[in-house]
C-alpha cells in the first residue's frame, strides 16, 4: 500500500477510534440563546444575570451568563433533562461533557459550571466542572468542587474542556484542548438528580462567563483538535501526491 495512503488510514483510525458510537444529546453552540436549543432556564429568587448574544469575542460566538451581584440566591442556569436511554447509553459507552468557555469572572471554586448528573437507576455518577478566574485573570477548572482536582489553563481566552468518562474504570479523565491533562477521576454519587446543565451555580458569587459551547456527548469521542486535523490532511495530501506521480 502506498506510504501516504497508509500514514492517512492511520490517522483517521486514531481520530475515530475511541467513541465510534458516540452521540450528542444536548448542545448549546456559538451566541445561539440557549432557549431555542432545547434548554430551559431555571433561576434562583434573587437572580440578577445579564444573557446576551456575544458576537466574534476572540473570534468566538458565545452566549454570556454575567452576574451583577453577589446576592444569595441569584445563581441562573440553562437546564435539560436526559432520557433513561441517554443515561444507558452512558453507562455502556461512557459520556463526555464538554465546554469551550472564556471565564470572565468567579468565586473560589465554583460558579460557571457544566454539570451532568445521573438518575441513579440507569447510571449513579455525577460530574461537575467550575471554571473561575484566578488573580492573575487566567482560568482554573475545578471537578467536583472538591478541591484537590484542580487544573491551571494559564488562559485569559476560551478554553475547551473535555471531561470523558469511562465506566470500565468509572472514572474520567479531563482534556484542555484536546490534551490529557488529569486522570482518573472519581465521580461524585448522582443524587437521582437527573440533569445536564451550564451557567452560574453559585450564589454570593460574582460568577461570569461567556459559552461558545456546552455539551453532553454518550460515547468518549473528543472533537480533534487543529493540530490533529492538519496532520491528518497533510497525510492525505502526501498520498494524493504520490498517486499522482
Amino acid at each position: 500500500m502506498n506510504r501516504g495512503i497508509a500514514l492517512a488510514l492511520v490517522l483517521t483510525g486514531l481520530l475515530m477510534t475511541t467513541g465510534a458510537r458516540a452521540a450528542v444529546v444536548f448542545s448549546h453552540s456559538g451566541n445561539n440563546d440557549p432557549a431555542s436549543e432545547g434548554f430551559t432556564l431555571t433561576t434562583a429568587a434573587n437572580s440578577d444575570a445579564a444573557l446576551t448574544p456575544v458576537a466574534n469575542d476572540q473570534g468566538y460566538d458565545a452566549w454570556q451568563i454575567a452576574d451583577t451581584t453577589t446576592a444569595s440566591f441569584d445563581s441562573s442556569t440553562y437546564n435539560a433533562t436526559p432520557s433513561a436511554a441517554n443515561h444507558t447509553a452512558a453507562a455502556t459507552d461512557g459520556f463526555v461533557l464538554r465546554a469551550r468557555i472564556r471565564a470572565l469572572a468567579g468565586g473560589a471554586v465554583s460558579g460557571n459550571a457544566v454539570e451532568y448528573a445521573g438518575d441513579g437507576t440507569n447510571l449513579n455518577v455525577r460530574y461537575l466542572l467550575n471554571v473561575v478566574v484566578d488573580t492573575d485573570g487566567t482560568a482554573i477548572v475545578t471537578v467536583n468542587v472538591n478541591g484537590t482536582t484542580t487544573f491551571d489553563t494559564g488562559s485569559t481566552g476560551y478554553v475547551l474542556y473535555e471531561l470523558v468518562y469511562d465506566p470500565g474504570t468509572n472514572n474520567a479523565d479531563l482534556y484542555i484542548d484536546g490534551v490529557e491533562q488529569v486522570s482518573d477521576i472519581a465521580p461524585l454519587a448522582s443524587l437521582n438528580l437527573n440533569r445536564f446543565y451550564f451557567g452560574d451555580n453559585q450564589s454570593d458569587v460574582l460568577s461570569s462567563a461567556n459559552y461558545n459551547l456546552a455539551e453532553f456527548q454518550t460515547g468518549q469521542k473528543l472533537i480533534p483538535e487543529p493540530a490533529s486535523l492538519a496532520l491528518l490532511g497533510l497525510g492525505t495530501l502526501i498520498a494524493v501526491r504520490r498517486r499522482r506521480a
